[in-house]
């Protein structure tokens, strides 16, 4: 499936809403479908959450003992089927190295289908304060963000 930039801005603008409370688990215990289906040890992640019609989104967090060694992300995927879903955009947020980016599938030639995104493109993101993934109120703050970016209502947003 090729994306094209206005197909992918059409994605984003497609009304999506996030209801709360956003709950995290502990990877191992969810059946999530590819490419999230071998997450195991220190990942927790929320179930595939829909968010409007045939839009899904999924939210991981890694533990790590210092903040440094910690990540958060988040996947917005078209579903197709149980079986198929295709990404369209995923933020990251490494304390470590690279802070907050968004990858995104656009006028990409290859099949993603039940992929990550390898080798799209890549934007960095601004972000006025850091954010420590082991806090949950730094990871709720983190999906407020990915909430803004991907054009998603937040379930208390006016």
């Amino acid at each position: 499936m090729f994306i094209t930039r206005k197909e992918l801005k059409q994605h984003f603008e497609f009304p999506k809403k996030l209801q709360k409370p956003v709950e995290f688990y502990p990877a191992k215990s969810l059946k999530l479908p590819k490419p999230l289906h071998k997450l195991r040890g220190a990942h927790y992640c929320t179930n595939l959450l829909e968010i409007g019609e045939n839009y899904r989104i999924v939210f991981i967090w890694k533990e790590g003992n210092i903040r440094e060694k910690c990540s958060i992300y988040a996947h917005l995927f078209l579903y197709r089927s149980e079986n198929l879903i295709y990404p369209l955009a995923r933020i990251d947020y490494h304390p470590s190295h690279k802070g907050l980016h968004i990858l995104l599938n656009c006028e990409d030639k290859r099949d993603l289908s039940n992929r990550s995104l390898p080798g799209v493109k890549e934007f960095n993101l601004k972000l006025n304060d850091l954010i420590d993934p082991r806090l949950k109120q730094d990871r709720q703050r983190f999906i407020r963000i990915v909430c803004e970016k991907l054009g998603i209502k937040y379930d208390d947003d006016k």
